[in-house]
């Protein structure tokens, strides 16, 4: 008797979005000093790239998508997130180093693009060898 395998792709989004959520809270404790340590910071980033992530369509990539749509994607994701980080930085002064906020908006950009990428690319991959999802 032969197994039927499912259609997994749609836990793909679901697992994306925790794993970015995840970066921006470690990176975000390594990262930022100690006045950004609040549970209330975090909750509040976590909403805002949720947030901003539906405005810009950033987890709606399939596979006819080009990589230069991620790109555009990305970038506009990262510009919005980082003026937030920026602008709540200011509301509540945690910090006057904007360098440690610089660091820290590098840091999730670079993580969290090169495993979307990573993950397009495997699944490219994937769908070739095994005819579909």
């Amino acid at each position: 008797m032969r197994r039927q395998i499912g259609r997994y792709s749609k836990y793909l989004r679901p697992i994306t979005i925790t794993f970015d959520l995840i970066v921006l809270v470690i990176v975000g404790l390594i990262l930022l000093p100690l006045s950004f340590q609040s549970f209330f910071f975090y909750l509040s980033i976590a909403l805002a790239w949720l947030i901003i992530s539906i405005a810009t369509k950033f987890y709606q990539v399939y596979r006819f998508t080009k990589l230069i749509q991620i790109a555009q994607k990305a970038i506009s994701q990262y510009f919005l997130f980082g003026l937030f980080v920026f602008a709540i930085n200011g509301l509540f002064t945690f910090t006057d180093e904007y360098r440690e906020i610089s660091y820290y908006l590098l840091a999730i950009s670079i993580l969290t693009l090169s495993v979307k990428y990573l993950v397009f690319w495997l699944l490219k991959i994937f769908r070739t060898y095994y005819g579909g999802n």
